[in-house]
Parts: C-alpha cells; structure tokens; sequence
C-alpha cells in the first residue's frame, strides 16, 4: 500500500506541475477506493463501476482532481500516521 501511495504522490505531483486538472483513472482494487472515499475535498470522482469478466470484482472509472488530490496526498500519510496507527487494518477489514 506504501508504494501504491508514493505512486499516485509522485504521479500526481507531476501532473499538477504540468496544469492537468483532472486525470481518468481505472481502478481494480476496492482498497483504493475506500481510500477515496475517505478523504474529504472531491479528490476522486466516481464515473461508475462494473464487473467486467462475472468474478464478482468490479473494475471503477473515475477521475482524479490532481490539485486537490495532490494536496491531501501531500499531508495524508503523516495525517494517518499521526491520527490512526490503525488505518490500513481497518481499511482492510471493511473490504
């Protein structure tokens, strides 16, 4: 998961330094949209969802808001790390 969130941190770095606004994203992986879901400034638009191959796992589309999500990237580790020792276990335990 850390090396998930250096990823998306540098990634979208880039982007906003670059003027993008907003970039598409497919996402395969429910953990990472829990994560979205949490964080509270329109990070991550949804667009919609969709099991694609009937395994019952559902692929999602949506966008990312780079400024806004590169802020929270910026201070959402050290915010977890500091607030919630638990956060990725309960992550998990809600999927």
């Amino acid at each position: 998961m850390f090396y998930l969130y250096l990823a998306q941190k540098n990634i979208n770095q880039l982007l906003d330094s670059k003027k993008y606004a907003l970039a598409y994203t497919i996402i395969e992986q429910p953990l990472m949209i829990r994560f979205y879901e949490s964080l509270s400034n329109n990070e991550y638009i949804s667009i919609a969802n969709q099991d694609l191959n009937d395994t019952g796992h559902l692929t999602y589309k949506g966008l990312w808001v780079i400024s806004n999500l590169n802020k929270n990237l910026a201070q959402c580790l050290l915010e977890i790390i500091r607030n919630r020792s638990n956060y990725y276990q309960e992550l998990i335990f809600r999927i």
